[in-house]
């Protein structure tokens, strides 16, 4: 449907539900529509509406649900909605709202989804929505809101999800935001808070998501975390400290763990591989040092593994090849040496192999293409970098195998500054949809170039793709 809502809809007093979601209306929602008292159930998302909202939505007493979603307002959410006694469900989502969050909302007791997010709120979370004691569901991430994190969030007894993301917020969080035992979703990513963690969570009993990324916490990663039913823990982009607690690694329920981009040392401890269910393990750009534990082979069930960045040293372990379900292998700038294993063929589910900037040494094995070789791979959240196999800045030596020609989904192809020595293999030219070749620093012969329909082919000093291929993408 196009064109203005008309106000002839305004007329249907009997009127309990509107849906008029997903149409390309234009201009704004009538004044009108407070006539429509009977109205429990309002949908205007994905309608094209600009304009204000206005104040006559305050008429709708009986409203229970009002979502205005993924609109083009470029206005202030109406204070006359918090007349809405009977409001339970608030869907205000990319509306392209602005100002402040009206402290009049505090009056909607009712309330138990609040989901105001990615949109151009500021100021501080006003006080008055401590009364909201039956929300549920809270959500403001992706606004421009500011100040401290409140203690009054501890009177929401009944809230699951917290998703206070993507804002200004600073300070450190309020002790008593454990205090809800149904908390069971905290996402408090890229703020600015500070302090640290040691005793914070201890008694989220229920917590299974906790996103804490790009902040400023400092301090260890405490034990703790290992006794709640935590399946997603996100720190990275912190300034944690400290040795990785043996104690993470024998939780029952994980089945994420990200803490790169921290200052944590020491080793990795062997008791990971109690990890069972763990499906993304990232720790890139951390200080962890010492060989790869063996015991990381009995995590059948991992899709990403990314430890670049560290000071990682010995060889690869045959037993890491046991995880079979891997689409996405970062081992980059450590200090690993050895061969690389023929083994790396039980790999087929891999598309993103990336072991540049160690010291591996031997002949690239010609089972290197694993993965690469299905040209049917689902498209999936692990898979995020598509086709890219980077063995640059190594001791690799002796010929390409002619079995390249297999990989038939890689996309880059980057083995710079290797010893690699005979002449480029002709069956590159097979691969159709290699669009980065790199092969600068090396003793080749050339002359194979007519026979490339590759978009860029390197001879000379090039940055590595592996960076592209960072685990944050």
């Amino acid at each position: 449907m196009a064109g203005p809502i008309p106000k002839e809809i305004t007329r249907l007093e009997n009127l309990e539900s509107l849906v008029l979601g997903s149409n390309n209306f234009t201009g704004s929602i009538p004044k009108e529509i407070g006539n429509l008292k009977k109205l429990r159930k309002l949908i205007l998302s994905k309608c094209n509406l600009s304009g204000t909202i206005p104040w006559s939505i305050g008429g709708l007493k009986s409203l229970q649900e009002f979502d205005i979603s993924d609109n083009n307002f470029n206005s202030e959410l109406s204070a006359s909605i918090g007349e809405l006694g009977n409001l339970t469900v608030l869907v205000a989502m990319r509306a392209k709202l602005i100002g402040s969050i009206p402290k009049e909302l505090g009056n909607c007791k009712k309330l138990t989804h609040l989901r105001l997010s990615f949109n151009a709120f500021t100021g501080c979370m006003p006080k008055e929505l401590a009364g909201l004691e039956a929300i549920v569901r809270f959500e403001v991430e992706g606004n421009n809101l500011s100040g401290h994190i409140a203690d009054w969030i501890q009177n929401w007894g009944n809230v699951v999800s917290i998703r206070l993301g993507n804002n200004k917020f600073n300070g450190s969080i309020p002790p008593g935001i454990c205090q809800a035992n149904s908390l069971q979703s905290l996402d408090l990513n890229f703020n600015n808070l500070t302090g640290s963690i040691k005793e914070t969570f201890m008694r989220c009993r229920n917590l299974t998501q906790l996103n804490l990324q790009g902040n400023h916490f400092h301090g260890e990663i405490p034990e703790y975390l290992a006794e709640l039913p935590l399946t997603i823990l996100q720190l990275r982009y912190n300034n944690f400290t400290g040795v990785l607690p043996a104690k993470l690694f024998n939780s029952s329920t994980i089945l994420e763990i990200d803490l790169s981009y921290n200052k944590l040392t020491g080793c990795i401890p062997e008791s990971i591989g109690e990890l069972r269910g763990l499906q993304r393990l990232r720790m890139s750009s951390n200080c962890l040092e010492g060989p790869i534990p063996p015991a990381i082979g009995a995590l059948k069930n991992l899709n990403e593994i990314c430890l670049d960045g560290n000071r990682l040293s010995g060889n690869i372990p045959q037993e890491l090849f046991n995880c079979r379900n891997l689409v996405k292998l970062n081992l980059s700038s450590n200090n690993l040496n050895g061969t690389i294993s023929r083994s790396i063929s039980q790999l087929t589910s891999l598309t993103g192999l990336v072991l540049s900037h160690n010291q591996l040494s031997g002949s690239i094995p010609a089972e290197i293409c694993g993965g690469f070789t299905n040209p049917s791979h689902p498209e999936s959240e692990y898979v995020q970098y598509h086709g890219l196999l980077d063995l640059s800045y190594n001791r690799l030596t002796d010929r390409i195998p002619p079995g390249i020609k297999n990989c038939v989904i890689l996309e880059e192809l980057h083995l710079q500054v290797n010893l690699l020595n005979e002449s480029i293999p002709v069956e590159l030219a097979e691969l159709k949809n290699l669009m980065t070749v790199d092969l600068s620093f090396r003793p080749v012969r050339l002359g194979l170039f007519g026979l490339f329909s590759a978009n860029e082919v390197f001879f000379s000093h090039t940055k590595s793709a592996s960076s592209t291929f960072s685990h944050g993408l």
